[in-house]
């Protein structure tokens, strides 16, 4: 999407058309920023991947699926080969991560496993019944 962006930009200065409808093509690799640099981060609140958040209240469930040939990034490299993607599913939406060591699995297990179960615990306190 970069060299789009950058091809787009230099196509417009080379040809002397600046017009409004040309800043419009800038707004086409915003589609694809819902998965901004890859980027994955468990904060306070709950997850971040890419540009989406996803509160701890949401989390429904999480599931780690091992990474082998019949699956859609096998072949990416060797650390991927023999990782796992981990899929969380939220009320609204779904986002997936690699893990790429064993290592990593567990800590993500274990902390996922403890904040979901804290605040199932939480949530089912404040239900009335």
């Amino acid at each position: 999407m970069l060299l789009f962006v950058i091809a787009v930009f230099l196509f417009g200065i080379l040809s002397d058309y600046f017009g409004w409808s040309f800043y419009l093509l800038f707004f086409l690799p915003l589609s694809y920023s819902y998965n901004l640099l890859n980027l994955f981060a468990i904060v306070e609140g709950g997850l971040l991947s890419g540009s989406r958040f996803i509160a701890w209240g949401q989390i429904k469930s999480f599931h780690f699926v091992p990474i082998d040939i019949n699956h859609k990034y096998y072949g990416y490299s060797k650390e991927v080969n023999r990782g796992y993607e981990l899929k969380v599913k939220a009320k609204f939406l779904s986002t997936s991560c690699i893990i790429t060591s064993e290592e990593m699995k567990e800590k993500l297990s274990n902390v996922l496993s403890e904040l979901v179960k804290v605040n199932e615990e939480e949530s089912a306190v404040q239900k009335p019944r």
